[in-house]
Order: C-alpha cells, then sequence, then structure tokens
C-alpha cells in the first residue's frame, strides 16, 4: 500500500515497524486529517469573508447619496433572471449589492476583500469620494481596495455592444492600472489568496483578460507543484518523517500561491 493509504493491514504495519505520533493512529491517517481540516478551515475562511454586506456605518451616507441620485436620475441596471445568476463563474450563492440592495447584481465586480457589488455602483461609489485618485476602501469592510475583478454571467460576457458593460469593463480597467501594483506586504498579500487565486484559475481556461504566454506560464507552474507534492522525492520525505514530511509541501504550495498572486496583480497592473 502506498505511504499516504490510512487503512493498512495489521501485519504491514509491524512490517515496517514505524513509530506514531499518536498511539493507535498511523501518521499518515493524521495526515489526510490535517489536509481534511485544512480545507474545511479554508472553505470556513472564505465563507465568513462574504458573510456581511452591511454598509460601514462610515459611508452610510456617501451611500445613501449616491442611491438617491440614482432614483432622481432613474438609473437602473438590467438585471437578469434568477436562472442566469446561477451561471456566474464559481458563484452559486444568491448575491446581494450592498449599495443599491439589487439581488441579483448586475455586471458583477468583486473586490480583493471579497466583497461583490453591482459594476455601475462600486464605480460610482469610487469615482464619488473627494480623494478619488488616491484610491478606494471597501464600502462594506473599510479594508484598502487595490483589485477590482469582473465576474459577469455568460450573457454579460456576450453583450459586448453594451454601455454599461464596456463603461464597467473600462473603469475596471483604469482602476487595476491605477493601484493594483501598489505596494502590499506579505500579510496582505496572503489575505488576497482565497479571492484572486480562484478568480485566476478560472480566467485561465477563459478566452478573455489573460494572454496566452501568461496562462501558460501559470499552467506549468501548477503542474510543476502538483508533480512535486505527489512525487516521492521530497526535500524532507513523507515515508521517513511522517507527517512532518508534509511541511515542505506546504511551503512549496504557499510560495507559490504568493507568487501567483504577485503575478497575477502586476498583469492587472499593465492592462
Amino acid at each position: 500500500m502506498p505511504w499516504f493509504w490510512p487503512f493498512k493491514q495489521h501485519d504491514e504495519i509491524h512490517t515496517h515497524d514505524r513509530s506514531s505520533l499518536i498511539d493507535g493512529i498511523s501518521d499518515d491517517t493524521l495526515l489526510l486529517l490535517f489536509f481534511v481540516a485544512c480545507l474545511i478551515g479554508l472553505w470556513i475562511y472564505y465563507s465568513r469573508r462574504h458573510r456581511s454586506n452591511t454598509i460601514h456605518p462610515e459611508n452610510r451616507q456617501d451611500v445613501e447619496l449616491i442611491r438617491q441620485r440614482s432614483e432622481e436620475q432613474g438609473d437602473s441596471n438590467t438585471r437578469p433572471t434568477s436562472s442566469s445568476s446561477s451561471s456566474r463563474a464559481g458563484r452559486s450563492r444568491q448575491d446581494t449589492c450592498p449599495i443599491c440592495l439589487s439581488e441579483p447584481t448586475a455586471l458583477t465586480v468583486e473586490t480583493n476583500c471579497g466583497h461583490l457589488f453591482c459594476g455601475k455602483c462600486i464605480i460610482t461609489f469610487w469615482k464619488f469620494q473627494s480623494n478619488w485618485m488616491s484610491g478606494l476602501k471597501c464600502p462594506v469592510c473599510r479594508q484598502q481596495v487595490t483589485v477590482l475583478l469582473t465576474c459577469f454571467t455568460a450573457e454579460e460576457q456576450a453583450s459586448a455592444d453594451s454601455t454599461d458593460r464596456q463603461m464597467v469593463v473600462t473603469s475596471v480597467k483604469d482602476f487595476n492600472k491605477r493601484f493594483s501594483g501598489a505596494p502590499r506586504t506579505w500579510l496582505e498579500i496572503f489575505h488576497d489568496i482565497p479571492v484572486l487565486v480562484p478568480h485566476l484559475i478560472r480566467q485561465i481556461f477563459t478566452a478573455q483578460g489573460l494572454t496566452l504566454a501568461y496562462r501558460l506560464r501559470t499552467i506549468v507552474i501548477f503542474i510543476g507543484v502538483i508533480l512535486y507534492v505527489i512525487s516521492p522525492l521530497d526535500i524532507l520525505p513523507e515515508s521517513v518523517l511522517g507527517i512532518f514530511g508534509l511541511l515542505d509541501d506546504f511551503f512549496i504550495v504557499l510560495c507559490t500561491a504568493l507568487y501567483v498572486v504577485v503575478a497575477f496583480r502586476q498583469n492587472l497592473a499593465h492592462g
């Protein structure tokens, strides 16, 4: 049986005669439990990032002014049907825009802090600020927004001649060119991983957004990491160190994710 198989025969365990961290539980089983716990933890963390859709008190006055101005101008976004909301790439939940309170969102844009807005709403909020040239703070969590990511439905992607879509796409590119290349701490880059990496993976297999050379480079990096993780030839071999042999795999995956996020930001900054 391979080293990662938790259901070993009794005589096979005695044959290897390996000591375990916990008596009665093999290190291989602990390794699998650790992987599962990490995945569950990441899922909970990513889910909690989207739980709050309430406008921050410091931004309520600006949001109310934007809502009133929108009502006075009779501005109404074209809303997709409920069936089209489920076709939004990577989105299975129903999204409500915190600014205009419309559900589902139209021409959805996601911030690097993980909040979703109608494209026109977040662009209007950004340019409504008196100091809009210095950037944008999320209307919900007040975190500094340095990247805007489009999450259009298939129908919205196909409507290339839409004036609203062209405005959102142009404004998002302008925002990213201005701010996505700004210096960030390693902790801030780490916080970007749950949002930017899934978005990057989705864009690799679509026809827009990324150049062919950038896609090939990213795919080669991902394949290399996968091969390293499943390969028995590790810096810290699991067959010798047991669960501690996972440390080098974790380090390689983390470094790769950080590199991919930084490279993705640079790609957005260059348009």
